[in-house]
């Protein structure tokens, strides 16, 4: 009586620990006709979870089962599931249906869901990991995706003020995977000054989808210019940047510190303005370029 007790106790904690056991349905992968399904799972040690897809084979013909599969642990490939389970179907199958169940240490099957999960919930791009550090006078960018799906390339984009952007470079995608990818990308031209960078993922079917936006600040750079004809000839001396992006605000004062005119020229690179000074006092005038000291003028 003892020993038939102890054991009706122990196959209704088995039966409690079972019936509590859940398996939650995360998502897919798809790549030709195999299916890379993502379960979230409380299985015990030892335990796995298996899966299997129910279809109507091309032609019709009644309900196929693919048979169960056992399932691999996995709690890196896709926030929130724990399994990840593999199964193939034959080609022009319709009606696919998900069954998932689970198997104990002793590989006995329990706790089968019957075929009743829709496989709708097709995973996207992953976007696992997304930065942007300064490396000398460049900017490197860097992300990994956990899995994608039609995936077609990745758009990098760079704005100054995070509202109009442009596309600076762009880098081919894996298509359809379920394994871990690592991309980079060297901006070798920053902006001086504030950076904002993001990616814009885009499918095959041109759906596309943006990243979060990263903020990277360079150092402004020293404007190189020369001043010439100097002393100034016929009212008018010219300025010639090198290689810059960096806008150039320029004043002229006289000797007292007043202030005599202003330009402002865009950034165009290795570029020369004329200064028109018609009109100004002879002497001495000091140039200043961004604030900083410049030259003097001989008018």
């Amino acid at each position: 009586m003892k020993k038939s007790l102890i054991l009706f106790i122990f196959l209704l904690s088995a039966l409690w620990l079972q019936s509590a056991t859940f398996r939650n349905y995360v998502g897919h992968t798809l790549s030709g006709n195999t299916y890379t399904v993502y379960v979230n799972s409380n299985t015990a040690f030892g335990e796995k979870v298996i899966g299997q897809i129910c279809y109507t084979p091309n032609g019709g013909g009644g309900t196929q089962f693919t048979g169960f599969q056992d399932g691999t642990f996995d709690n890196t490939s896709v926030p929130g599931a724990n399994w990840k389970v593999v199964i193939t179907i034959p080609a022009g199958a319709t009606n696919q249906q998900l069954e998932l169940a689970n198997k104990n240490e002793m590989n006995q099957p329990y706790g089968y869901t019957g075929c009743n999960i829709s496989l709708n919930n097709v995973l996207p791009v992953t976007l696992t990991q997304f930065i942007a550090q300064k490396s000398g006078s460049s900017v490197v960018l860097q992300w990994s995706t956990a899995t994608e799906r039609n995936n077609s390339h990745f758009e990098i984009q760079r704005s100054a003020d995070s509202r109009t952007w442009d596309n600076i470079g762009s880098i081919s995608g894996k298509g359809n995977t379920t394994e871990t990818q690592k991309y980079q990308f060297t901006d070798d031209k920053p902006l001086s000054g504030l950076n904002y960078y993001r990616l814009r993922q885009v499918d095959f079917d041109g759906t596309t989808e943006l990243s979060n936006i990263l903020k990277v600040k360079m150092d402004k750079g020293q404007l190189v210019f020369s001043v010439y004809p100097n002393p100034v000839v016929d009212d008018v001396t010219f300025i010639e940047f090198t290689e810059t992006d960096t806008p150039a605000f320029i004043r002229l004062f006289d000797v007292q510190g007043r202030l005599l005119r202003e330009w402002n020229f865009e950034a165009a690179g290795a570029m020369r303005y004329a200064l028109d000074l018609a009109g100004l006092p002879s002497g001495n005038l000091f140039l200043q370029v961004n604030g900083a000291d410049g030259v003097v003028l001989v008018r």
